[in-house]
């Protein structure tokens, strides 16, 4: 269903932290960070990403083009602006989150694939 896809691999640094009293553990934090390079396309590229993509049945995911940038919005959830890794992979800011556009053999955009905490979930645009 899919051409073209170029999995990423994401370096990831990640702490665990400890509040202990009394020998027990009363906080905890964790933290992972992806380092990711933030760069500039091209208007007229991000053109071809905006529409709705069916991760689930009733799931699906609408992109948007606004003021020059994408954002993302899941089915009864917020909506996020989109940072660009590359002129196809764009990444939520403090999040374990990637969003890479697939184009078929023609060059038309017909999914996308989320990268989340070590998952690829594939979503065929509709």
């Amino acid at each position: 269903m899919f051409t073209n896809f170029d999995p990423r691999i994401y370096t990831w640094n990640h702490f665990d932290m400890l509040r202990m009293e009394d020998g027990l553990a009363k906080e905890h934090w964790d933290e992972a960070r992806i380092e990711r390079n933030k760069v500039m396309v091209d208007a007229k590229a991000l053109s071809d990403y905006p529409g709705s993509y069916a991760l689930a049945p009733n799931f699906i995911v609408a992109v948007t083009l606004e003021d020059g940038h994408l954002a993302a919005q899941g089915t009864g959830q917020p909506k996020f602006a989109l940072v660009a890794e590359s002129n196809t992979t764009f990444f939520l800011e403090n999040a374990d989150l990637a969003i890479e556009f697939v184009k078929d053999g023609k060059g038309k955009v017909n999914g996308l694939v989320v990268h989340q905490a070590g998952q690829d979930m594939k979503a065929a645009r509709q």
